[in-house]
């Protein structure tokens, strides 16, 4: 099988030094973007294309006539490729008239003639570009979004050619990278074909389940601009219900729904969206009760309807037939933890991330402890001069008055307290050594197991893929999905209550002190006259206070990866992460966290080899597998035990 390769990613995810790295389960193709792509390739295959299209290398026409020549062969096929890829109409079974389609299914077909492939084929320099995007086969296919790598799989080679072409005649683009990068993110690109595909097929699928739905038809309707902007999957079972959230409004039977908006059309009144679902449930329910409701008729009853669509909001749709008793009395239904059945807060996980920010920078980086002896120790020797009036006022506040601004609600608020801070720490994420009253929720003992789980599994993941030999032996990405699971569910039943309120107090203390103080000029002028910035200036605070220059720059990474990965986290769906962009984005997210806390680990390592050559406890032993120090599990970082110096330097 033959395909269109292309090196690089639109995802972002690029391991170079991996061959294959796809789940073993195979995700499939939608049965209507399969049928829309398939009649899309025929097309192209359709001999239309006399002799006078192909390049004889005579007069004007010759392979080189972006460069030299205006006319001939090569420019008329410019002009062919750049009509409109216009989308299929479902119910005429056609396409715009003029559009490229529309061309290709209505020109008379002889086996005489050539196909657009065959006539792309008799100029040199583009069979030469189009040999050399294949030569890059299966190295990077697989790490492409799954869309994209649908469309250039070497399933529809005439597709695969006439996109390359585009690229070469119409936007003029003769190199191979730049071709390249073109078809992956330009709109006229890959996401044309895609886009293509997914309009005609959502035609196609509203029109075999009967749905009416407002000019659908018409190219230009919002309906469809909606449709090409929804970012839909191509996948089975994705597709429809992408299609559907969508159209669902109105999403009904086609008699009814077109019954009552030619209705609205013909008496020339406005009825919001959320009234029209109403009344077709009247209709509806009137037609049950046969009292028939016709285009005749309809005008009568919609006064009525609209009002006492106030007093009484909601129709009952008419019961449906009941099915034969005794085939029912034996249905069964299994009672799985499905999606559906395990309600996720979102929010809550989205405020842990939050949490976790504010807890590795405020309190593992130390910011507010830098703060502190700032302003007690620092600005008491007297050796700043406050000379901004703004300053004065914030430190005033946030010294004197334990208070400061919150920039995102412009209100004084009171500062928060270490034993408040380290108690929420506790409780969302068994981090440090505060002891929870009994009133309070237990810590979160699962927590750190969980994150262990992800980091190892997301690594076992990356060393899988980098030792994978050839593109057909799959890399299963169930653990990793299972781990986000799990985590997601934890956080969503832990992160609540109080822990929703003092998180964005946290963040918002931890805004104002970097911002207003230690980002202020005098402050960083004073405290690191030369290459200052705020993390220099808590790196010099820090310093002076206990005698160790802190990691800055890498904690500072710890906090924007851990946010990062438990942000996604808080977003995850499984048909969301069954698209290649999207889980890939994860797992750049958890590798780059990795190698941030193997830094710190090292960091780690040496301390507690040191307390072990003065007589002090070491720590404790690693359970992780034992693997080369190259292996990206080994990078997995550790959990340190409760107690143990690994909490000084919190490892997950």
């Amino acid at each position: 099988m033959t395909a269109l390769q292309l090196n690089g990613s639109s995802s972002g995810f690029d391991l170079r030094r991996v061959i294959g790295t796809t789940r073993g389960i195979v995700p499939e193709v939608d049965a209507y973007i399969t049928a829309e792509l398939k009649t899309l390739d025929d097309l192209l295959l359709r001999k239309i294309f006399d002799n006078s299209w192909l390049d004889t290398q005579k007069g004007d026409g010759g392979v080189a006539y972006r460069s030299k020549s205006k006319g001939g062969s090569a420019k008329k096929l410019a002009n062919f490729l750049a009509l409109n890829l216009a989308p299929r109409k479902a119910r005429e079974k056609s396409w715009m008239k003029d559009s490229l389609l529309s061309r290709l299914a209505t020109d008379d077909a002889k086996e005489s003639k050539k196909s657009l492939s065959q006539v792309l084929e008799s100029f040199q320099e583009f069979a030469q570009l189009k040999y050399a995007l294949q030569g890059n086969i299966s190295t990077k296919l697989y790490a492409l979004d799954f869309n994209d790598r649908t469309v250039l799989s070497g399933d529809y080679p005439a597709i695969a050619d006439y996109m390359a072409a585009y690229a070469f005649y119409v936007r003029g683009l003769e190199d191979v990278d730049a071709v390249r990068s073109f078809l992956l993110n330009d709109p006229d690109g890959v996401k044309r074909v895609v886009e293509y595909a997914i309009v005609s097929g959502a035609r196609a699928y509203l029109d075999d389940k009967k749905l009416y739905v407002h000019r659908i038809e018409d190219d230009n309707s919002p309906v469809i601009g909606s449709i090409r902007n929804a970012d839909i999957s191509i996948e089975t079972g994705s597709f429809s219900l992408g299609v559907d959230a969508v159209v669902r409004t109105p999403i009904f039977s086609s008699a009814e729904s077109k019954l009552l908006q030619d209705a609205i059309d013909a008496l020339k009144i406005a009825i919001p969206e959320e009234k029209k679902s109403l009344l077709i449930q009247y209709i509806k329910a009137s037609n049950a009760k046969h009292i028939q409701i016709t285009k005749n008729n309809i005008q009568y009853f919609l006064p009525a309807w609209m009002q006492q669509i106030s007093a009484s909001p909601q129709v009952d749709d008419a019961a449906p037939t009941t099915p034969d008793q005794s085939d029912a009395a034996f249905n069964v239904i299994t009672l799985d933890d499905d999606r559906s059945q395990i309600q996720v807060s979102r929010s809550a996980v989205k405020c842990a991330a939050q949490l976790y920010y504010g807890m590795v920078l405020g309190d593992e980086l130390q910011v507010f402890d830098a703060m502190n002896y700032f302003t007690h120790k620092y600005l008491v020797r007297g050796s700043l001069t406050i000379e901004d009036s703004q300053l004065r006022d914030d430190l005033q506040s946030y010294v004197f008055s334990n208070r400061f601004l919150d920039s995102r609600t412009k209100r004084i608020v009171d500062r928060t307290r270490a034993p408040e801070r380290a108690m929420f720490y506790k409780q969302v994420f068994d981090y440090g050594a505060a002891q929870l009253k009994n009133e309070v929720t237990p810590r979160n003992g699962e927590f750190p197991k969980l994150w262990k789980v992800l980091m190892l599994e997301s690594a076992k993941f990356l060393e899988r893929a980098q030792l994978s030999p050839n593109p057909d032996n799959y890399v299963s990405r169930q653990n990793v999905l299972q781990s986000i699971e799990d985590i997601q569910y934890n956080l969503s039943t832990n992160c609540t209550g109080m822990a929703n309120v003092i998180a964005p107090l946290i963040y918002a203390e931890l805004d104002f002190v970097i911002r207003r103080i230690f980002m202020h000029n005098e402050v960083m002028k004073k405290v690191v006259p030369s290459g200052y910035t705020w993390w220099r200036v808590v790196e010099t605070l820090l310093f002076e206070m206990t005698g160790k220059r802190p990691k800055s720059t890498v904690i500072y990474n710890k906090a924007k990866g851990g946010n990062e990965i438990i942000k996604k986290i808080a977003d995850y769906d499984p048909s969301k992460f069954a698209q290649d962009s999207v889980f890939a984005d994860l797992i750049g997210n958890v590798e780059r966290f990795i190698t941030t806390q193997s830094i710190l680990q090292d960091a780690l390592t040496d301390d507690l080899i040191k307390a072990g050559a003065n007589g002090e406890p070491a720590g404790h032993a690693d359970d992780t597998t034992d693997v080369s120090a190259e292996s990206p599990v080994a990078k997995a970082p550790v959990l340190a035990q409760p107690g143990s110096a690994g909490d000084q330097e919190w490892n997950f």
